[in-house]
Order: C-alpha cells, then sequence, then structure tokens
C-alpha cells in the first residue's frame, strides 16, 4: 500500500516537473525572439507611399462619336441698287450744247508718176549666173571618203531603258563641205512601240557629228 502511494505521489512530482520545464522553455523562445526580432511601429502612410504606387481607378474612355462638319456655306452675291440721284434743279430748261465743227480734210494733189496696175518684172540680163542648188554626191562618187572627227553618242530613251529594250538605227547622212551635216535619211529602225523615240534621239546625236568633208576630183 505504501508503495503504491509512493509512486503515485512520484508520478505526480514528475508530471509538475514537466509542466515547470515547458512553461520555462516557453518563456525562454519568448525572450529570445523578442530580443532577435524586436517589434517594430507600424509603418505611417508618409513612409508606405515611397513604396507603394497609389493609382486610382478611371473608367474606361469611350470613342466620341465622329461628326461630320457642316458643309461650307456658299457666299451669296448681294445684289447691288443704284439709287437715282434727283435732279436738283427740275423745272430749269437743260442747256443746248453746240455742236462740234467738221473736220477739214486736206485735198491731197495727184501724183504724176502713179502708175495704175502691176509693176512689170525687170528684164534678166545676158550671161547673169543663176544660183544652182548644191550637188550632193554618193559614196562611190568621191574620190576620199568622209571622215568622223568627232562622234556622239545618243540618248537611250528613258521609258525603253526601264523595260529593257534595244534597237538598231540606221541612217544616212549628208556632210556639207564644212563637214556638218545638213540632212539625214532613215533606212532602217526597229524597236516595236520605242522606234520613234530611237529614231529621234539616233538623229539628234547625228547632227552633232563633225566629219572631214569628202574629196571629189
Amino acid at each position: 500500500m505504501k508503495a503504491a502511494l509512493f509512486l503515485e505521489q512520484k508520478r505526480r512530482l514528475d508530471r509538475k516537473q514537466l509542466i515547470l520545464a515547458a512553461i520555462i522553455a516557453v518563456l525562454f523562445h519568448l525572450w529570445l525572439l523578442y530580443f532577435t526580432f524586436p517589434v517594430r511601429p507600424a509603418p505611417t502612410y508618409e513612409e508606405i507611399k515611397h513604396h507603394v504606387r497609389i493609382r486610382r481607378w478611371r473608367p474606361p474612355e469611350r470613342e466620341k462619336p465622329k461628326v461630320k462638319p457642316p458643309p461650307p456655306k456658299k457666299k451669296v452675291k448681294k445684289a447691288k441698287f443704284i439709287i437715282p440721284v434727283p435732279d436738283p434743279t427740275p423745272n430749269e430748261p437743260e442747256e443746248i450744247q453746240p455742236l462740234e465743227p467738221e473736220p477739214q480734210i486736206e485735198e491731197i494733189p495727184p501724183d504724176e508718176d502713179f502708175v495704175w496696175g502691176i509693176p512689170e518684172a525687170p528684164d534678166v540680163e545676158v550671161g547673169q549666173e543663176q544660183e544652182q542648188e548644191a550637188k550632193i554626191y554618193n559614196q562611190w562618187e568621191v574620190s576620199r571618203q568622209p571622215e568622223v572627227l568627232k562622234e556622239v553618242k545618243p540618248s537611250y530613251p528613258t521609258l525603253a531603258q526601264q523595260v529593257g529594250k534595244e534597237a538598231v538605227v540606221v541612217l544616212m547622212l549628208a556632210v556639207d563641205e564644212k563637214g556638218n551635216v545638213v540632212s539625214h535619211q532613215v533606212l532602217h529602225a526597229t524597236g516595236d512601240k520605242f522606234k520613234q523615240q530611237f529614231i529621234k534621239e539616233s538623229v539628234m546625236a547625228a547632227y552633232k557629228y563633225k566629219f572631214k568633208p569628202a574629196i571629189q576630183s
């Protein structure tokens, strides 16, 4: 009986010791947390506004309906009314203006040397030399062929160059005694729809050529 009471008292003592040890351990941890992580006061609004961006909610903007501007007003020309000026003296008669004298025409004396009709052409004296047109010699009729002194390349038509069109133009030129081109004749030309442009550029360049004139013995 005594042994059972002793064991029960010992159990109660052990239980009290365990509870006391647990309380001491909890207090020790609270004390440790307090000094390790001290309690800070709550931040004020001035401290928060530097770190937090406050945005106010705004409703989405609606697109405004497009309103057509009113048509411009047409300018209406105002009619001009001419107000007649009343005669300050309606009862007095108007002055009679004198008539202007007719201009006198001076008589021209007749010319005794004047002859009516078409004058006759003067007679051509015998032996008078008349101007004759310059004769054009062919290439095989001269003893020395003309030589090219200045050559000018024709310009390429812009539209034909963009399309990449090529053409061949053959001209026959007439050269005077000074070596200048005086006339031309197109012998052959290609180029389809750009044919006239190629001919034009070739002729313009041909008239800029300078030749050493041919000699006909």
